[in-house]
């Protein structure tokens, strides 16, 4: 099973629930372009990334932007968390 849970979101202009999936393997942090784009985050800076496919395809390279967002529980919206994704 994967471990998810749905958080509040916001950005500049909005916020609204989302689920979140909690990799403790990830070394990255990621989000969709959708929701960064409906929240209206901030972008840290444009960085590549490079991925490489299975089956042994060669790496692939695009840039990203990097954005911030901050999370709250749906129960304590006290508790509120920086992420850079």
């Amino acid at each position: 099973l994967l471990q998810t849970a749905v958080v509040k979101a916001r950005g500049k202009r909005s916020g609204r629930e989302i689920r979140i999936l909690l990799d403790s393997g990830s070394e990255q942090t990621y989000i969709t372009k959708a929701v960064a784009r409906e929240l209206n985050l901030p972008v840290e800076r444009t960085e590549t990334f490079g991925a490489e496919t299975f089956g042994g395809g060669r790496e692939v390279e695009r840039p990203h932007d990097r954005v911030v967002l901050h999370l709250q529980g749906r129960f304590r919206e006290s508790e509120e968390y920086v992420v850079h994704a």
